[in-house]
């Protein structure tokens, strides 16, 4: 087995979790300069391991929000700290920030670091989102 074969096998193995291992999550719906924007965080018994991202408007910048998804959640089932995660993401500007009640969303980045923000916040303080 080659040295490229088996990063490719250790990366399937350990970067692929079944959705039987989720043990749930929530969806929450933010507003971008692109558009409403739904936020789903999945976790399992560790804690958060996925992010999916969906824009109403997918056609403006769908793809560039499914790629930072898909690399927070391989971040996360990495070991990467949340809290690094948030850092990175928070404050990132694009052309259309969106002002709302909770402040202003400076991009798609951003807005996914508020919702994880929104999710450990919530695990700390389990009112957010209940009734």
């Amino acid at each position: 087995m080659t040295g490229a074969e088996t990063v490719k096998k250790e990366f399937k193995e350990t970067a692929t979790p079944s959705p039987s291992q989720h043990d749930g999550g929530f969806t929450m719906k933010l507003r971008t300069g692109c558009g409403n924007m739904y936020v789903t965080l999945n976790e399992d018994e560790q804690g958060l391991c996925e992010v999916f991202t969906q824009l109403a408007n997918r056609a403006l910048h769908g793809q560039p929000a499914e790629a930072i998804s898909r690399l927070i959640s391989l971040a996360l089932r990495s070991g990467v700290n949340v809290g690094e995660l948030v850092e990175q993401l928070r404050g990132i500007r694009c052309p259309s920030p969106a002002m709302t009640e909770s402040g202003t969303v400076l991009s798609c980045s951003d807005a996914i670091a508020r919702a994880i923000s929104g999710y450990c916040h919530e695990k700390a303080t389990p009112t957010l989102f209940n009734g």
